[in-house]
């Protein structure tokens, strides 16, 4: 694709203009979210799911996998869950409470929390 040449009366240099590729930073708890039915309802007994999206702090999506999330359902009986990754910067948690009642569910990425202002 051609870019606009912001230079017009400039003599380039052999080769330019050059195309760059810029990839997102690293990822970043604050700007990263959650998605999926699993964050609203739940039936005890029966899996909750959601999906993690990894965002650098730019908001740009992480097009790779590795994050290491950790995710808690915190409640009347905790539930501790292992993401799975999806190798693109996505994340499938499923999680099973057994016990009704009010939960939290903390998404923490290192010492930050998914969703939360840095």
């Amino acid at each position: 694709r051609a870019l606009a040449d912001p230079c017009p009366d400039a003599v380039h240099i052999s080769g330019s203009p050059m195309l760059v590729q810029v990839s997102p930073g690293p990822t970043s708890p604050a700007a990263s979210y959650l998605v999926g039915p699993g964050l609203v309802n739940a039936t005890a007994g029966t899996a909750a799911s959601f999906t993690i999206h990894s965002r650098d702090s730019y908001g740009n999506p992480v097009t790779s996998g590795g994050d290491p999330y950790t995710v808690l359902l915190s409640g009347p009986r905790p539930v501790k869950a292992s993401p799975v990754d999806g190798g693109d910067g996505s994340y499938a948690v499923s999680l099973v409470p057994e016990l009704a009642g009010d939960y939290e569910v903390l998404v923490r990425y290192g010492d930050g929390v998914v969703g939360a202002a840095s």
